[in-house]
């Protein structure tokens, strides 16, 4: 942090001190020493990730308790590492992923939140009044995607959007 530095005049000669902070976010490569004057191999650009806080399982949904935010530092080979915590909630995983793991774009995909066959709870608003009736699914569905739904006790179809697992809102 910023805050526990202070700057101070070197000498002309050390040419390895650091002399401009380096932009965006960084880290410390190794434990300091108070009064270390920096140097450019003391800090290394870092970047915030998305990690897996347990063992994901293939087809698992990602929920909070599932994933944290961390800051690590250096270069991350190969695919590029998910940053937004809110953008992995709500999907599913492709692979298994290890507690401790960065999460990639190419683990992750729009998880179906309601699966034929299964219940689903409709809500209809006009105003303030809501009703909710217990429906089933004719197909699968993805959020804010339109779905298929049957009232079991007249036979209707009903069409509703997606708003969560094993939930839909009225057209």
């Amino acid at each position: 942090d910023l805050a526990d530095l202070s700057i101070e005049s070197a000498l002309a000669t050390d040419q390895n001190t650091l002399k401009q902070w380096p932009r965006g976010q960084v880290i410390a490569t190794r434990q300091l020493e108070a009064g270390h004057s920096l140097t450019a191999n003391d800090v290394e650009a870092a970047i915030t990730v998305v990690v897996a806080k347990e063992n994901i399982i293939r087809n698992q949904v990602i929920t909070p308790d599932l994933v944290t935010v961390e800051v690590i530092g250096g270069v991350v080979l190969g695919a590029k590492p998910l940053t937004d915590l809110d953008a992995v909630i709500g999907f599913e995983a492709t692979r298994t992923i290890q507690a401790g793991s960065t999460l990639n774009a190419s683990d992750l995909r729009a998880a179906d939140l309601i699966r034929e066959g299964e219940n689903v709870t409709l809500t209809i608003q006009n105003g303030a009044l809501s009703i909710t009736v217990d429906t089933i699914a004719t197909e699968d569905a993805k959020m804010a995607e339109q779905v298929i739904l049957i009232n079991p006790e007249s036979g209707r179809e009903i069409r509703g959007i997606v708003t969560g697992r094993n939930r839909a809102r009225g057209l």
